[in-house]
């Protein structure tokens, strides 16, 4: 019999995460290299937005050309991490950094 257990709030995953290149792309844009709990990962970019800041991941475009709802045409990480505003700060602090 399997047993499953259910994820609660202290069971959170900490991310050790190393920006290892930046680069501005403008000023609300910035894309960077990371390194996170060991694994190296190119293409994260980091927005800066009005509604608050956030870290847009690799992706590719759907490859048989699916919509979603409003006929945008989808997009698939490649890779993803969750993020809490306590990493995201820590991340800009590392980007800023690194510029």
């Amino acid at each position: 019999m399997k047993s499953t257990k259910q994820a609660t709030k202290k069971d959170t995953i900490k991310y050790e995460v190393e920006v290892v290149r930046a680069h501005a792309f403008s000023d609300t844009r910035t894309g960077f290299d990371a390194i996170v709990n060991g694994v190296k990962i190119f293409g994260l970019v980091y927005i800066e937005h009005e509604k608050g800041d956030f870290i847009s991941f690799p992706s590719y475009k759907d490859k048989k050309g699916a919509k979603d709802d409003k006929g945008k045409d989808i997009y698939w990480n490649h890779v993803w991490f969750a993020t809490d505003d306590e990493l995201i700060k820590d991340i800009k602090a590392k980007i800023e950094a690194a510029l």
